[in-house]
């Protein structure tokens, strides 16, 4: 049985535009706490507020459905190493 290139298509989509000029909130933030910063931390890169980013957060989780921080890190993890190794995901 082959493998479903698609298993992880909702988090495709939220991460899809990191490489656009204008990010979107959500994908932004993604990559901050996938890359393994914490929540306040992006947040202030961002320069938006801890309350506000805990939102985005809780939607990125929900469309992607990550019931735990570690599981979207996890996730946009196995997304965009392949991207830097130049290997499709496995």
């Amino acid at each position: 049985m082959a493998d479903d290139p698609f298993a992880a298509a909702n988090a495709i989509i939220v991460l899809n535009d990191l490489e656009e000029r204008s990010h979107p909130p959500e994908a932004r933030l993604a990559a901050y706490v996938g890359g393994g910063e914490s929540v306040e931390a992006a947040a202030n890169t961002l320069g938006i507020s801890g309350h506000t980013a805990r939102g985005v957060l809780k939607k990125i989780m929900h469309k992607t459905d990550a019931h735990r921080q570690v599981e979207l890190v996890a996730l946009v993890a196995r997304i965009l190493a392949p991207a830097s190794t130049g290997q499709p995901p496995s």
